[in-house]
């Protein structure tokens, strides 16, 4: 929009209206399936036994992590592709903002992460913030500032009051581990749209083993990419 009006009598001089752009969001089903042997069954239902469940766990677990990475990342390029029906995630939606690090972590993390948080301040996000980092990024915060009893992940969360986030999903728009993100976590910025939960659907063959899947629709939305800022090239 135009810049507001300061003036004494508060009479309209003009009226904007900004036609919000339209797009659409594919919601895809993440889904992996599973196998239990009849004779687990049989032998759990008569005998008393508890049923291997190891499957159907791990089954949900695949799922779990592909949503993160989804949510997280969405698809991306590089040596080890990960398609995802073209599905952009926090790290890698178009519009988001991004700040280059000053390396030699831990000792820039709290240069790095203020640096970031002027980026957004100055796009009109002023928190409150998380982080997300990849597990060996924030290990290193978990490391005494010299001469003190003070470690980095304390100083980090006095500026980051939504939380750190730790998640092995995140990746880079061409695959590598090299980024952080910091987020105004604000409602309307970013979402994830449901369109059936968690859910498993098993069914008995000809054999009687027991095949199932475990399910669910969801996609992430991302509302304002510039309330993500891309922490990138940290070493």
């Amino acid at each position: 929009m135009g810049q507001a009006t300061i003036d004494m009598n508060g009479e309209t001089h003009s009226k904007d209206r900004i036609e919000l752009t339209e797009f659409d969001v594919k919601v895809p089903v993440i889904h992996k399936e599973f196998a239990l042997s009849w004779r687990d069954v049989i032998a759990s239902r008569y005998g008393g036994l508890p049923i291997e469940t190891r499957h159907v766990e791990n089954a949900a677990r695949q799922v779990a992590e592909e949503e993160d990475k989804l949510l997280i990342t969405g698809e991306y390029a590089g040596a080890s592709p990960w398609p995802a029906l073209g599905i952009e995630g926090l790290a890698t939606a178009t519009g988001r903002k991004t700040q280059g690090s000053a390396g030699a972590w831990p000792a820039n993390s709290l240069t790095d992460i203020s640096a970031a948080m002027g980026v957004l301040e100055g796009v009109g996000h002023y928190g409150p913030y998380a982080l997300i980092l990849r597990s060996s990024w924030a290990a290193k915060l978990r490391t005494l500032i010299a001469n003190t009893g003070i470690f980095y992940l304390e100083k980090v969360q006095e500026l980051v009051k939504a939380g750190i986030f730790v998640s092995d999903q995140l990746y880079t728009s061409v695959g590598a581990t090299t980024s952080g993100l910091l987020l105004e976590l604000a409602e309307g910025n970013f979402e994830m749209l449901v369109g059936q939960d968690l859910t498993t659907f098993m069914q008995q063959d000809n054999d009687m083993n027991i095949n199932g899947k475990v399910y669910e629709v969801v996609a992430p939305r991302i509302n304002r990419p510039a309330s993500i800022c891309e922490i990138t090239g940290l070493t």
